[in-house]
């Protein structure tokens, strides 16, 4: 029998994307064109991560997760990513100055990594769309309308969430995504449908010189179908969840957690801020239950 392998994506609202495999390994390969990694060393210098497959152009989408189950006395990293290559990434952690606790963010950092070929995939129910976008800016004034035109093959009658990060070193300034419905920002992006499409902000330190705040910075995205459901390829059988979360989270600083209930048991996820409420800088991170 073919082991069954979960996933998750997920995208205040937070989308997230999750899957599920029942193996050990830290990196684990989808198809030819998608991988999911775990990293648990992560340090304040880039570090080099290979990856198990070889792409044309890898989209990079990392979201930390807090190393201590029950930790309320480590703020959650950063995670920035640059240098995208065709075989490997360089990732570190970060945090915003305002944080002046810089020893109580936990090193070395985890986060969990989805890399997508750029483009449409169909997984049996499963639609993903990768690609990047160039944004500048500081808060959520500065949103951005994103072009999906190039993925003509999804169903659009069905409903789509998106997660993303920055995957570029312009500046040093520390740097997270949200994204949103345009008209909106209370609301997450295809609030209203495919057709409504999704804004997205990039939100940098407060603290940061102009020029650092309005510098351009890549943005990469996976566009996903949400629901839940199995799909096979060629690596074995996946389970996977992607969702839209509860739009208020009860995790300010480090205080309680927000729980989302998922379809199954899940093993790998990614995450996004999918709304906005206001300008101060945020940083989605994870933990298991």
């Amino acid at each position: 029998m073919v082991p069954l392998k979960k996933i998750l994506i997920a995208s205040v609202w937070v989308s997230y994307f999750a899957f599920v495999t029942f193996s050990a390994a830290w990196a684990e390969t989808i198809s030819d064109k998608l991988e999911v990694i775990e990293l648990s060393n992560i340090g304040s210098a880039f570090s080099t991560v290979t990856l198990e497959n070889t792409y044309t152009s890898a989209v990079v989408v990392c979201t930390p997760m807090y190393n201590r189950a029950n930790s309320t006395s480590y703020r959650i990293p950063i995670i920035r990513v640059t240098g995208i290559t065709a075989t490997s990434f360089q990732i570190r952690a970060q945090r915003f100055s305002r944080w002046n606790d810089v020893n109580q963010i936990q090193l070395p950092a985890r986060a969990t990594c989805l890399i997508a070929e750029a483009g449409e995939h169909t997984l049996g129910p499963l639609q993903l769309g990768a690609g990047t976008r160039p944004v500048n800016g500081a808060t959520h004034a500065t949103n951005r309308p994103m072009d999906f035109s190039s993925f003509t093959h999804f169903d659009t009658s069905r409903s789509f969430s998106i997660v993303g990060a920055v995957q570029s070193n312009t500046t040093y300034v520390p740097s997270t995504v949200a994204f949103n419905d345009c008209e909106n920002l209370a609301n997450p992006a295809f609030n209203s449908g495919w057709t409504d499409g999704a804004c997205v902000s990039r939100l940098t330190d407060k603290n940061a010189s102009s020029a650092n705040k309005t510098a351009w910075e890549t943005i990469g995205y996976i566009v996903f179908t949400t629901g839940s459901g199995l799909f096979s390829t060629s690596e074995g059988i996946f389970s996977f969840d992607g969702q839209i979360g509860g739009r208020d989270i009860a995790g300010v600083l480090n205080g309680a957690r927000y729980s989302y209930a998922t379809s199954r048991q899940l093993e790998y996820a990614v995450a996004s801020q999918n709304s906005g409420h206001g300008n101060n800088e945020t940083v989605v991170g994870l933990q298991g239950a």
